[in-house]
């Protein structure tokens, strides 16, 4: 039968467009939400509303006027008829249905009685009510129709004239979350280095495009145990206790001069308006040193993650994760998910950074840095130095060229001029250099008793 035809008849004897009809080759499955609390102990109540749970099915079956037969509904995936399901049969003849058997379980049974001879094949039968849903299962329907009661009871293929199944609902996520991670490079030739960024739209030099995030609806939009679309606000509960949007990665970058996280530092981890540039858009809810955390509630979100550090300051290599921290608006109805952490944004450095962790300028003592180049050409590098809380360390020069091929040794004392506490630091030597080609070393020497003891410059991130 064409559904065209089929369509014609359902019209024709006053039954609703909306419900599953799985004599269909592809039945039109109704998709609920997945985040329906719903379990054997406690089933969650689908209702029927306008007809939408309607179950129907062909009977494909000619009765003769006074026969006797009995009908078999059976659902998979738990699903439960509730009590003040009915039955109604559809079509030209005239039959009676007898009580519903199995009403509060998945599969109910009753005796079809034909008045007249026309009761026929193309006639439907309608099972409309409420349904229990004990889980998010798909759920799978079938139709039997049987010699006698104790086969229609049984079920299987023993006594039965006719048959159909077909899907009938299932359960999908309504929440959608999605982060893709881009690569940002801070550039070593910035002044001071790594203090800006390779432009590489949609990063600029002052800001990182970290990578786009989507939190949103799925679409179409599952149903709720009503039977109308959800939305974002049935699910997450809004405010700083609702759903956040939590992104950890290494901020300190975005501090304000007196090293906080507030104020104008939030402005500088961002969702953009759009999902090509880094327009401004929504400033993070919180964020610390470690930490960025949007309260998204129940906002659908989409755009770039961007981080503007504070002008001056000093980029460092990282890594981003961004996570849904999904909280229910209605814990009772809804068990909402949370998702990732995702990788959502790489922070690399171009060129080469050295570093020794701790260097020493005692009394009658030669402390040395000594750099290595490989390369045919030389190469300019940068001194950082960094000290101990309370000990302010004077420098003198901070900048140099390497030779081609060769070796450049540099007394420390040239580079670190005055301790106010202790006569040791920190340095970081950056350089614009393949990092195969270029090695350093801090040696410090006892000329009194011939000692000589040599440390090889670390590579953040390679210890």
């Amino acid at each position: 039968m064409s559904v065209s035809l089929l369509m014609s008849m359902m019209l024709a004897s006053g039954a609703s467009t909306q419900n599953v009809d799985i004599g269909q080759p592809s039945p039109a499955t109704l998709v609920y939400a997945s985040e329906i609390i719903a379990s054997p102990a406690a089933p969650a109540t689908l209702a029927n509303a306008g007809g939408l749970l309607d179950l129907v099915t062909p009977l494909r079956y000619n009765f003769s006027a006074g026969e006797v037969r009995y009908a078999r509904i059976d659902c998979s995936g738990g699903l439960r008829f509730a009590p003040g399901s009915a039955v109604s049969l559809l079509g030209a003849g005239s039959a009676s249905l007898g009580a519903i058997n199995g009403v509060g379980s998945s599969v109910i049974s009753f005796s079809i009685t034909a008045n007249d001879a026309a009761v026929v094949e193309t006639d439907r039968l309608v099972v409309s009510g409420d349904r229990l849903a004990v889980g998010s299962a798909p759920v799978r329907c079938s139709y039997g129709l049987y010699d006698v009661p104790s086969q229609a009871n049984a079920g299987g293929t023993a006594g039965r004239v006719a048959s159909a199944e077909g899907d009938y609902l299932r359960f999908a996520p309504a929440t959608l979350f999605s982060a893709q991670g881009r690569t940002s490079v801070a550039d070593v030739t910035a002044t001071p280095p790594y203090t800006e960024f390779v432009h590489s739209a949609p990063t600029t030099a002052t800001t990182a495009a970290l990578g786009p995030v989507q939190y949103a609806l799925s679409l179409p939009a599952p149903l709720t145990p009503a039977g109308t679309q959800i939305t974002l606000a049935d699910l997450h509960g809004a405010g700083p206790s609702g759903t956040r949007l939590v992104v950890d990665g290494d901020f300190g970058a975005a501090a304000n001069a007196d090293g906080g996280f507030t104020g104008a530092a939030l402005s500088r981890v961002y969702l953009s308006t759009t999902g090509n540039s880094c327009s401004f858009g929504t400033p993070a809810s919180s964020l610390s040193a470690t930490q960025a955390a949007f309260n998204v509630g129940a906002t659908a979100t989409g755009g770039i993650l961007c981080l503007a550090p504070a002008a001056g300051a000093t980029i460092p290599a990282a890594q981003y994760t961004a996570r849904l921290q999904a909280v229910s608006a209605a814990p009772a109805v809804y068990r909402v998910q949370g998702f990732g952490p995702d990788p959502v944004g790489t922070i690399v450095r171009n060129g080469l950074e050295l570093q020794a962790p701790l260097v020493q300028l005692p009394d009658n003592y030669l402390s040395r840095l000594v750099l290595t180049n490989a390369g045919p050409q030389g190469r300019i590098f940068t001194v950082r130095v960094l000290g101990e809380t309370g000990n302010v360390v004077s420098t003198g020069e901070l900048r140099g060229t390497v030779p081609g091929s060769g070796t450049l040794v540099i007394e420390l004392g040239a580079i670190l001029t005055g301790f106010t506490v202790s006569p040791r630091a920190t340095l970081s030597v950056t350089m614009a250099a393949p990092g195969t080609m270029v090695q350093g070393l801090y040696q410090i020497v006892n000329p009194d008793a011939g000692s000589v003891s040599n440390h090889v410059m670390v590579r953040p991130g390679s210890n």
